[in-house]
């Protein structure tokens, strides 16, 4: 890195071919045998660049992406909402001379999007001057998900599960809802005289496909027999709904494609018997089957139902 000027237990897990309306097992959520380990340390030198080729090898094997000499190139995996918190504070310890430590997601070799976190400290010579910088990069995603889960769950539970009626303004909430399940775009579809009407929807980094698709999606309206929102309504558990094979099924397929979204979580939420809607948060990676988020998933589903006590989602099977 250099200075620039700123810029739990498994089961069987299920996705939907929506086209086929077949259940068919996920792909597993665990690191591919072909993963390097979580962590590896790092030094890095101001006049010379990286120092250390085992860090360059991690971080390669990790993305897939061969990081510069220099050292700058490796914000191009990194998240776009993340990439200029992470370029500032880099180039804000390297300014002044301190310690840091920040988290930011960053594309994996297969596409999917997984967190890191990186710590720098400097190394100074007799004369006070920084020589060189050490540190680490360590994959933390689990936890993160972990975390992040949770905050979506408190979220959606405080703003649906305990009101007697859904709030009158749903984007704030589809705003949280996508940026902390690190979904590109979320979407609420509401029951409406016998179809889905999406409510509200919103992106969750500045992008002009996302947002346009975004503002499409509010008040479009499917039937709700054969569409992809009408059968994860009538559905016990969240579903995986893959984009691409999807179909028509798909309200605004092709816009959505056109974003990049390419799956999406289907989470169907009943009271009293009744469907209420179906919260759809919406990825820019290939279908995957997160059991930490289908467990959340799962509880703000027997949230809203009143049922405190359900199973797991990544437990069920059918």
């Amino acid at each position: 890195m250099s200075q620039r000027s700123p810029r739990s237990g498994r089961a069987e897990e299920r996705v939907i071919v929506v086209e086929a309306l077949d259940i068919v097992p996920a792909p597993s959520f665990a690191i591919p045998a072909c993963e390097p380990s979580r962590s590896c340390g790092w030094r890095w030198r101001p006049k010379t660049g990286w120092q250390d080729p085992a860090g360059l090898a991690w971080w390669e094997q990790l993305t897939g992406h061969r990081v510069d000499i220099a050292g700058w190139s490796w914000l191009d995996v990194v998240h776009p909402a993340d990439r200029p918190a992470a370029e500032a504070t880099w180039n804000a310890s390297i300014r002044q001379g301190t310690t840091c430590s920040f988290d930011y997601r960053a594309r994996r070799r297969d596409g999917a999007w997984v967190w890191i976190n990186s710590d720098a400290s400097p190394i100074r010579n007799d004369e006070g001057e920084v020589v060189d910088w050490i540190g680490t990069v360590s994959d933390i995603t689990s936890a993160k998900h972990t975390e992040r889960a949770a905050m979506l769950e408190a979220l959606v539970v405080h703003a649906i599960a305990e009101s007697s009626d859904l709030p009158d303004d749903l984007t704030s909430l589809m705003a949280g809802s996508a940026a902390l399940s690190g979904a590109a775009c979320a979407a609420f579809w509401r029951v409406d005289n016998g179809r889905f009407s999406c409510a509200a929807a919103a992106a969750a980094w500045p992008d002009e496909c996302l947002e346009f698709f975004a503002q499409g999606m509010t008040g479009t309206s499917v039937a709700i027999d054969g569409s992809i929102s009408g059968f994860a309504c009538g559905a016990d558990e969240p579903l995986w709904i893959d984009v691409l094979t999807s179909g028509a099924s798909f309200p605004l397929r092709h816009a959505a494609l056109a974003a990049g979204l390419r799956s999406a979580l289907a989470i169907p939420l009943r009271r009293a018997g009744s469907g209420v809607g179906v919260l759809e948060l919406l990825f820019d990676a290939p279908v995957q089957s997160d059991c930490i988020l289908l467990d959340a998933g799962a509880r703000i589903a027997a949230a809203v139902c009143g049922d405190r006590s359900t199973t797991p989602a990544s437990h069920l099977h059918r």
